[in-house]
């Protein structure tokens, strides 16, 4: 049985589309805890203010944005867990807020091997969580890049 040069071509592009990224955050990026300046605290006073406790909790705002990852990836988007819970799926569009205690924190996929970055947030503040796949053998990866907007 012969297969159509066609349908070849198609599955070709298909397959190269779906693991067409590139890593940007880097092995030492990921060792790293990742902080984003809350705008609300004065520069000056940002230290003290992250050593003191409190009961507010604060805000992450998952999403994701289409960046060419292929038609296979568009409908889905990966698991994402917090300190190991699983708390939702980073879908395309406005995002999704999870509420977390003022802190340290992990954010990984967990089909991801290289996903896991620490990040810090403060009482109150809201961080937005860009999800990006990346190349995976058979997998893509997953990397959060963080910010204080979108």
């Amino acid at each position: 049985m012969r297969i159509p040069r066609t349908v070849v071509r198609f599955a070709l592009v298909a397959i190269v589309g779906a693991v067409a990224a590139c890593a940007t955050v880097t092995e030492e990026d990921r060792a790293q805890v990742a902080e984003v300046p809350d705008p609300t605290i004065p520069k000056e006073t940002a230290d003290t203010v992250t050593s003191v406790p409190s009961d507010e909790p604060a805000q992450i705002v998952l999403y994701r944005t289409w960046n060419g990852e292929g038609l296979l990836f568009l409908g889905s988007g990966p698991k994402v867990e917090v300190d190991g819970r699983e708390v939702g799926r980073c879908l395309l569009g406005d995002g999704r807020e999870i509420e977390v205690a003022a802190g340290e924190h992990v954010i990984s996929a967990p089909h991801s091997e290289v996903s896991a970055r620490p990040f810090r947030i403060n009482p109150g503040q809201t961080i937005y969580v860009e999800c990006k796949y990346t190349v995976g053998v058979l997998v893509p990866n997953v990397q959060f890049e963080f910010s204080a907007a979108r």
